[in-house]
């Protein structure tokens, strides 16, 4: 799973006051595309590198990605 830029790859929404859940393209997001959420269209905040490094640190260590949708941008 999540070997092509073509596979959708679960998001939530980073608005406190949304948390919409979707999908996008892994491509797109690995690519440092503006991401949107489809609910209220926040722009999602994120660095490509950081998400390429924290995706395969959590994809080698068998996280669930669809039980666990991921903020692109973790609180700080």
């Amino acid at each position: 799973m999540f070997d092509k830029d073509s596979d959708l790859f679960p998001i939530k929404c980073s608005s406190a006051s949304c948390l919409h859940e979707f999908l996008e393209p892994l491509g797109r997001l690995k690519s440092g595309q503006e991401v949107r959420c489809p609910a209220c269209k926040a722009v999602q905040l994120y660095r490509a590198d950081e998400f390429v490094r924290r995706f395969e640190q959590l994809k080698k260590s068998g996280h669930d990605f669809f039980r666990d949708f991921i903020d692109l941008e973790p609180p700080t």
